[in-house]
């Protein structure tokens, strides 16, 4: 998280002159440098890719919406066998302010396409050009596939690692906790009442 990364910097900011004159302290705050970019809490990184109609589309093009973002490749076994939770959590919540942004590093479009009509996975999903790869990947701190982060609707990541029941229950519990949050202010505007 942001707060875990600047607890770090504090720490290694108490390093004595000699040590913060070393190339390890250099290596380490060019390390807390990179996870702050991609840690839980901090803007999601621009990422644009083509859709199945050949059309350019970018994860900001969902803002206002929570978004799962959902970074697989069609030979990826543990990446599809993720399919049915996402399917699950895309169709309980599609309607409430929720999708899916699918992001695949597939080299060949045949493969992504064929992967998406096995699986029905049918939520917006694009496929990265080959020269977007390595810096999408570096941008959200990638070393494994599949790799699920949730972005809120300000374009924050607010949970990352999601597999299984997990990916549900993480979207359940934000989506539901801001539609409650909007009901109790619009209930409670006229009344003056405090809102959790």
């Amino acid at each position: 998280t942001v707060e875990e990364i600047d607890e770090a910097r504090n720490f290694i900011g108490s390093f004595d002159e000699a040590s913060r004159r070393s190339g390890i302290y250099v290596k380490m705050q060019e390390g807390l440098d990179k996870f702050a970019r991609c840690a839980t809490g901090s803007v999601a990184p621009a990422i644009t890719g083509i859709d199945l109609k050949g059309n350019s589309v970018s994860l900001n093009d969902f803002k206002g919406k929570y978004v799962l973002v959902d970074f697989w490749f069609a030979g990826c076994s543990w990446c599809r066998k993720e399919t049915p939770y996402l399917l699950k959590t895309y169709n309980a919540f599609k309607d409430k302010g929720f999708t899916i942004y699918g992001v695949s590093t597939d080299r060949r479009e045949e493969d992504w396409k064929k992967a998406i009509e096995e699986d029905k996975s049918y939520w917006n999903q694009v496929l990265l050009r080959k020269d977007d790869v390595k810096d999408v990947l570096e941008s959200y701190c990638i070393v494994g596939f599949p790799h699920i982060i949730l972005v809120d609707p300000e374009g924050k990541i607010v949970a990352k690692e999601l597999r299984g029941d997990d990916l549900y229950n993480t979207v359940e519990k934000f989506v539901n906790g801001a539609q409650n949050k909007e009901m109790c202010f619009l209930t409670n505007k006229a009344v003056g009442w405090e809102c959790p």
